[in-house]
């Protein structure tokens, strides 16, 4: 997650012996055609023996693993998602409200799912394991996820005070109203009590007034370390940024002054954004205040208007000892009802000063546009990389990751190869949409690539690392086309460290196992297994099998032998002009 993005991430988890499953939501750097809202996994283990001898699991074997999606009727299991068995152990499914991939093989089963609708998200699920333990017995193991509620949102926070407000406004109007129902002698030692429980209320507002004003000075204190923060990270951006091109390359010091030119004028402007920033936050506390003051002015109105109401009653009518007790009981529930109020008041009001503090931040620190000679104050977990979200500033509705150092910055991340984590074989389909996290292995997508050059003309980046030797690829011009056109590549001009194999696959269209495009007789996708814009078949191909060799890895010929794999790759894209 962005260091400064507010993200709400949530992760259930239950355990039945080797049985594991999990449904984490709201992941904000997920790449689809559509957002996605979460991943559902069930795993079993299979049963392993420990050093005293004893086995440690359930299972022994397993024959088959199901997910179900439960409906509203108790006792069945629901709609069957998917499943993986000894018959059929891989599972691939993709629909338009989820991607299915499960896999069953002699150490686990294990199936994902990944969701698109909100509702989905929101509904409860099963999953059955079938199987065999370590004396032959047939065994079935099933676990349920139940959703908990959400989180109520600001518009909901105001109506529930408005809905309190009401609540005790009719409280003290009951009241009054059973006042006025009675005619009775009040005794003056019950006034006592009643002066009493107003000097609590008195008491109350000066305690809200004061926690505000400590609020106030707390944030403003903040507000100053954050300056001093922002220019540490400032200056060590820049340190950052001199390391990194003098280990890629021989001349940065025209990139170092671009970035040394526009530090002392981005630092002003961050200032000033923090100073408007903490001025908006001010005025919405004391705004909070004030609307705070004048609910317990009408309160306290309210009482004084009963009050008086009361000694009316005291000086014209009489009463048994019975009625008396019952009027003082109410004053008593009535005066504590008003004081529960303020205080459910007060800590919502807090809770707004916090969420207009955090959004304010997000946006005074989030980077709006990617271009060369940008400064990243506060980046991605992906450091020093920040993601660019869509705004009214950016150009393109979709999220984004920007390297801002390499050779000035403002590049574009269109493809990351980095843990191996994400599978680059994948259909037509996922190449179009994109797919991976930007926090992790990721393809941007065939279309966001096409909408990106469509808007002017770019260069291409590809950086290489291979047993720590590092090494890069330039392309004055570089620019994909629709997909009526097959997402056809355009290439020109190299210049760079590690050898030109990417003009081999120039003018040539995007080819994936399952819509073949090379003018080879044989699908070159299926053979080195991962889609690319494929000749004959290939001098390059960065989407192959992460770290396999024989031909099928993540091939950069210019660089590594064309039977090894690249331990690293970023193909990324930037702005000419």
């Amino acid at each position: 997650m962005d260091k400064i993005c507010l993200i709400i991430a949530l992760c259930f988890a239950l355990c039945c012996h080797g049985l594991e499953k999990n449904l984490n939501r709201d992941n904000p750097g997920l790449l689809t055609a559509q957002t996605r809202c979460g991943v559902l996994t069930c795993e079993e283990r299979i049963v392993d023996i420990n050093n005293s001898g004893r086995a440690k699991g359930l299972f022994s074997s397993i024959v088959s693993l199901k997910i179900f999606k439960r409906n509203t009727n108790k006792g069945e299991l629901g709609i069957i998602l998917g499943s993986v068995s000894t018959e059929t152990p891989n599972l691939t499914l993709v629909t338009n409200h989820a991607k299915i991939f499960g896999v069953l093989d002699d150490k686990q089963a294990k199936i994902q799912v990944e969701l698109f609708k909100p509702h989905d998200c929101q509904s409860d699920y099963s999953c059955q394991t079938l199987g065999v333990d370590s004396q032959g017995k047939k065994l079935s193991s099933i676990i349920t996820l139940t959703q908990q509620g959400q989180t109520r949102s600001p518009v909901d926070i105001e109506r529930w005070i408005d809905d309190k407000l009401e609540q005790i406004e009719r409280s003290v109007h009951d009241v009054t109203e059973s006042w006025n129902n009675f005619v009775l002698q009040y005794r003056i030692d019950h006034r006592l009590t009643s002066l009493q429980d107003q000097i609590e209320l008195l008491e109350t507002k000066k305690k809200v007034e004061t926690e505000h004003t400590s609020l106030i000075a707390k944030i403003s204190g903040r507000m100053g370390q954050i300056g001093s923060e922002l220019q540490e990270s400032l200056s060590n951006t820049i340190l950052f940024f001199a390391r990194e091109e003098q280990d890629n390359i021989p001349d940065n010091s025209q990139g170092c002054k671009e970035i040394g030119g526009d530090l002392a004028t981005t630092v002003t402007a961050f200032l000033g954004s923090m100073n408007r920033g903490f001025g908006q936050i001010r005025d919405s506390a004391h705004e909070n205040l004030l609307a705070l003051a004048k609910q317990i002015k009408s309160i306290n109105e309210s009482v004084v208007s009963t009050n008086a109401s009361l000694l009316k009653a005291l000086n014209t009518t009489s009463s048994s000892q019975h009625k008396e007790s019952h009027v003082d009981s109410n004053v008593k529930d009535n005066h504590k009802q008003i004081i529960s109020g303020l205080k459910d008041i007060v800590s919502e009001v807090d809770l707004k000063v916090v969420i207009v503090f955090q959004t304010i931040m997000m946006d005074l620190f989030r980077p709006k546009v990617c271009e060369k000679g940008m400064v990243a104050a506060l980046s991605h977990v992906s450091y020093p990389y920040p993601v660019i979200y869509p705004s009214s500033e950016s150009k393109f509705q979709f999220p984004y990751l920007c390297d801002s150092l390499a050779d000035a910055g403002g590049w574009i991340v269109i493809q990351r190869r980095s843990t191996g984590n994400v599978d680059f074989h994948r259909t037509w389909v996922d190449y179009r949409n994109g797919f991976g996290y930007l926090d992790d292995d990721f393809w941007l997508g065939n279309d966001n690539i096409f909408a990106i050059t469509r808007t002017g003309k770019y260069e291409l980046r590809v950086d290489l690392r291979y047993q720590g030797k590092s090494a890069f690829a330039q392309y004055s011009q570089f620019s994909v086309s629709s997909e009526l056109s097959k997402f056809t590549l355009r290439v020109e001009n190299y210049s760079g460290t590690a050898g030109n194999s990417l003009s081999y696959h120039n003018n040539c269209a995007f080819t994936t196992f399952d819509r073949d495009n090379d003018p080879k007789e044989e699908n070159c996708a299926a053979r080195h297994r991962g889609g690319w814009w494929f000749n004959q078949c290939d001098t390059s191909n960065l989407n192959g099998d992460w770290r396999s060799d024989n031909d099928r890895g993540m091939e950069w010929d210019g660089f590594v032998d064309p039977l090894q794999s690249v331990d690293f790759s970023e193909m990324k894209i930037r702005k000419v002009g």
